[in-house]
This record gives C-alpha cells, structure tokens and sequence, in this order.
C-alpha cells in the first residue's frame, strides 16, 4: 500500500492582544473577555497543528512575532512572517515562498474555527489527490479552509471578510480552470453568536483544548447573565 501523502499544513494566527482583534466580540462581551477567548482560540488551532502529520508552517501576522511563534508548538515547524497588505496578499505571498520551496499541496486555516478536527483536514488531503482547490465554507460566507494542490489566482482583489468571499473566490477558481470540491461547513468565532454555536457544538469534542474553551465561554455566560440581572 502507497503511504499517504499529507499536505503542508498553513495556521494563520494574529498574537492575541488587548484592544486588537476580536472588535465584533469585544463590544458584546467586553475586550478582557474577547482577549480570553482569542488565546484560546490560537491554543485550539495550535493543538490542530501539533497533531497533524505532515509539515506544519506558522504564519503570524507581523514580522516581530516571529520569535513569539517558535514557542507555540510541542514540535518542528516552520515559521513564515506575513507581509503588509490585504489578506489576499499576505496569503499569495506566503504560498508562493511555500510553492518555491516545492512544498505541495497546501492547506490554509486560521485560529478562529475551533470546530475543525483532524477527521475534517484529513477529508481535505484526501480530496487534494483528485482536485486543484478544497474549500470548507463557513456559514457566515466566508471560508475556513482554502486548500490547494496548485498555485492560487490572484487573490488579492476577492471580497475578504464579506459574505460573498466563499463564492468569489469558488467562481474565481472556476475561471481559471481549476477543480474545485467542498468539504463539510463550518463557522469562525466573530461574534457572541458564534459562541453560543460553539459551546454548543463542542459538548461531546473531548479535546482538552476545546473543553477549555467550552467552559471559558460558559463563564462568560454566567458572567453576564449577572451582570444584566
């Protein structure tokens, strides 16, 4: 039997700071609160890399936290700074270094979609073997996986951050010949809405990193539940 070959994972993370990132879910639930929630976040999807079984990059959002991103993981990867501009050019740019580097095919995720499990990024390698590009929707429009066996299109002027950006950027594959497949939806954490799905959803998910992150969104919860009484 051929041993399975397994993609490069890609984790686009953002260093959780106060007052920066999470602004959606700071205004409903506080910026103490929303800080709490993106560190674990970034612990979900640094579990996810430590356990996948092939390459894992790190792509933190600025230069300096490069050194901060070599401590994240129980195990070697590689790390790659990304660049100025929009998400579309700070992806491009990351995947061409990884494509000069022969490091093929590649799967994209951030830190924001702790309902990902390595039985979903498995489906993904394995769609990677008869498709160009593999796609997990979110339900919010956007994406929370892009996955390539190719070179992405240009990516740059795609409706980021919007409710079209999944059919954007599926059409834009489409016309630039490439096959693409979807696997399950899924959903980031944007809002408190978002985290009522996920407390929900991560009831039965026996991953200390998620059961962590289930119970810091039910003190949340009952912490105000209080505070409104």
């Amino acid at each position: 039997m051929l041993a399975t070959h397994h993609a490069s994972l890609v984790v686009l993370i953002k260093r959780p700071k106060l007052y920066q990132g999470k602004q959606r879910l700071a205004s409903e639930i506080g910026a103490e609160s929303a800080l709490l929630i993106a560190q674990l976040l970034l612990v979900c999807a640094i579990d996810d890399a430590n356990h996948w079984p092939g390459q894992v990059i790190l792509a933190p959002s600025s230069p300096k936290d490069c050194e901060w991103a070599k401590t994240l993981l129980s195990r070697p990867a590689m790390v790659l700074p990304q660049p100025e501009g929009n998400l579309g050019e700070r992806l491009q740019h990351i995947d061409q270094q990884l494509v000069d580097l022969s490091l093929s095919p590649r799967i994209y995720i951030g830190s924001d979609a702790p309902c990902l499990d390595l039985p979903h990024l498995l489906h993904v390698n394995t769609l990677l073997a008869t498709a160009d590009v593999v796609l997990s929707n979110a339900l919010d429009g956007g994406v929370t996986v892009m996955a390539t066996n190719s070179v992405w299109p240009p990516l740059v002027k795609l409706p980021w951050s919007t409710g079209l950006f999944s059919q954007e950027l599926t059409r834009l594959c489409i016309n630039y010949g490439l096959q693409v497949k979807f696997v399950a939806d899924s959903y980031d954490i944007d809002n408190k809405n978002d985290l009522d799905f996920a407390y929900q959803d991560l009831a039965d998910d026996n991953r200390r990193s998620r059961q962590e992150l289930r119970q810091t969104i039910d003190a949340i919860k009952i912490e105000k539940d209080l505070a409104n009484a």
